[in-house]
């Protein structure tokens, strides 16, 4: 039942390894445990897919897809990649170096 003033909690949905997603990293940021999968494009096209899942209950989001272009070294624009550096900013650091972004 839903309390008055009481932030609501939110868990990851983890995607379908049988689908291609690799569990690349597992990082506790925070107290949070979070797991890192990947998924790089079928195309060749060098987008690598990364998929950021709360192990846990976490306020605010559970759950950020974001991307890496690796020819050109540096992240989709998208509402998940501003989300995940405003909202939890260790996170996305984390994830910077995982890539190998130069920025980190």
């Amino acid at each position: 039942m839903f309390e008055a003033g009481k932030p609501k909690r939110w868990r990851g949905n983890r995607p379908s390894i049988r689908s291609g997603w690799t569990l690349a990293n597992f990082v506790n940021q925070g107290g949070e445990e979070w797991e890192v999968y990947t998924l790089p494009a079928r195309d060749g096209s060098g987008w690598l897919n990364i998929k950021l899942v709360a192990c846990g209950l976490v306020p605010v989001k559970a759950n950020y897809w974001i991307a890496w272009f690796q020819v050109e070294e540096r992240f989709a624009d998208s509402d998940d990649f501003v989300k995940l550096q405003t909202q939890r900013p260790e996170l996305f650091r984390h994830v910077q170096k995982m890539v190998g972004d130069r920025d980190a």
